[in-house]
């Protein structure tokens, strides 16, 4: 997605809102769009019998980095 950043235009399409709420989506910053994104997913799945967590994978080294622990 950080590639993507610069055509705002296709972003704001993707996503189906307006380009001035791209911010929003953190799409430059992998750790912030992990929380928008864990934040969503909390939002709309309310069952304690799942667990949510946020990574992030750095394609340059293979690494996974854990940014938000599984939470119920």
């Amino acid at each position: 997605m950080t590639d993507l950043a610069p055509f705002e235009g296709l972003l704001a399409e993707y996503f189906e809102i307006s380009r001035g709420e791209l911010a929003a989506k953190s799409v430059s910053d992998p750790y912030g769009s992990v929380h928008v994104d864990v934040g969503i997913i909390r939002q709309e799945v309310r069952r304690s019998d799942f667990l949510v967590s946020g990574l992030v994978y750095d394609v340059a080294t293979g690494t996974v980095e854990v940014v938000i622990p599984p939470t119920a």
